[in-house]
């Protein structure tokens, strides 16, 4: 066998290699983007980090969201002034590794200023809790991480 026939077993082999990549990519059904609009909200991505600066000048007063584990409860602890209903957004769970997954919520607090939401029939892994809420005229963002066993 001589150098020019093994050139071409080269060639042809990764041709073939690259038509069979072709092939299997054409196939995939199940091809989502993390977000729908994410051009949109790409641009809008300022209004986002303007959110959060308001929120990080909040300090003591932003609220704080735990998970317990063993009931399967996401607790959100509101401060003082958000059930008065000049208070409105929503809470986003976000999964990064399938958008079909995700899910939003009212925000609504009660009379002890918590909001209780139930996980427990979330798939396990990572998740995103993406929270959005507007009073006054003023809009706030908070992003945690939640990692549900």
């Amino acid at each position: 066998m001589n150098w020019g026939f093994k050139i071409g077993i080269v060639f042809v082999g990764f041709v073939v290699f690259m038509i069979s990549l072709v092939t299997i990519c054409m196939q995939q059904k199940d091809i989502h983007l993390v977000t729908e609009n994410y051009y949109e909200k790409e641009i809008a991505y300022q209004d986002q980090i303007d959110n959060e600066t308001n929120t990080a000048a909040l300090k003591d007063e932003v609220p704080e969201i735990t998970y317990a584990k063993e009931n399967g409860i996401v607790t959100v602890r509101y401060p003082a002034g958000f059930s008065d209903g000049r208070v409105t957004g929503n809470i986003l769970f976000f999964r990064p590794s399938d958008a079909g997954k995700d899910f939003s919520v009212p925000l609504k607090a009660d009379q002890s200023q918590q909001q209780n939401v139930s996980v427990a029939d979330l798939e396990k892994g990572l998740w995103k809790i993406k929270m959005e809420w507007s009073t006054v005229g003023k809009k706030y963002y908070l992003e945690e991480r939640l990692v549900v066993l």
